[in-house]
């Protein structure tokens, strides 16, 4: 008797083991899989909608829930890799909730877009929050004046009222940084200039109603 009560308690615990490394086994790999969705969430190029944060979220949720079944086999290692991949996906929620604040707030919207005129019109940052215009010289003044009249040319078709604003007082602050290094321009690059001015008035023209051709 004592002999087959001793087999018994043998084979229960022999089958107690197994399930706690089959256990700690699937929650390793559960919290290998998470860890590695959130690092490919976390690297993805951001969109900043509630829908995009919805599925990312749901997918984080779904993996989680699985994974807190089986959590306290983990190792102490593994524990602390679960522990830093949390915090992790923490800091990629408040990028999304700025992100997502941002993207819907009126003047951050407004702001983007007189910046990605500024950038297009004049080069990447510039003239910059001082309203610095030291970039354009004597040197580069005939290509700055180019690049401004072709890439008006070519997408004001499609300017918001707004866009016109923007790109009206860029080229006031052009043209008087134009004049205020004009005895260094050559007579060559003033004749250019004259003409690419000419080119700017009549594409204003054509996509501005007349009231609006002097502002």
């Amino acid at each position: 008797m004592k002999k087959i009560l001793l087999i018994i308690i043998v084979s229960f615990a022999a089958i107690s083991f197994s399930a706690c490394k089959s256990d700690n086994k699937a929650a390793q790999g559960d919290a290998v899989m998470l860890g590695n969705y959130i690092d490919s969430v976390y690297t993805i190029q951001p969109v900043y909608t509630e829908t995009q944060w919805k599925i990312i979220d749901e997918g984080y949720q779904a993996r989680n829930e699985k994974l807190q079944k089986d959590e306290k086999e983990l190792d102490e290692a593994a524990k602390a890799k679960l522990e830093a991949d949390r915090k992790k996906y923490e800091e990629l929620k408040i990028k999304y909730d700025k992100g997502i604040k941002e993207a819907n707030d009126p003047e951050m919207i407004a702001n983007k877009a007189r910046m990605d005129i500024r950038n297009k019109l004049l080069g990447e940052g510039r003239p910059g929050p001082s309203n610095d215009w030291s970039f354009v010289t004597k040197d580069n003044v005939v290509s700055t004046y180019k690049n401004f009249v072709d890439k008006v040319r070519d997408n004001s078709a499609n300017y918001s009222d707004a866009e016109w604003a923007e790109t009206r007082a860029l080229w006031k602050g052009l043209n008087e940084r134009k004049d205020a290094i004009n005895k260094d321009i050559s007579t060559l690059d003033k004749i250019t200039i004259d003409h690419l001015k000419v080119a700017f008035l009549a594409v204003k023209a054509v996509n501005k109603p007349v009231s609006q051709l002097q502002k």
